[in-house]
């Protein structure tokens, strides 16, 4: 997975850059470049 800063001048980086470096270069937040979508057999459901 690829993160991008939201200020969106720095080049797309890895989950290591983006997790050792915090901040992009010009000062943006990292953000996925994709938001993955789960079914909802992932979330468990509670039974009262």
């Amino acid at each position: 997975m690829h993160y991008y800063s939201l200020n969106g001048q720095s080049p797309l980086v890895d989950f290591r850059e983006a997790a050792l470096h915090g901040l992009a270069p010009d000062k943006g937040l990292y953000f996925p470049e994709k938001t993955p979508i789960l079914s909802s057999i992932f979330f468990p459901t509670s039974k009262r």
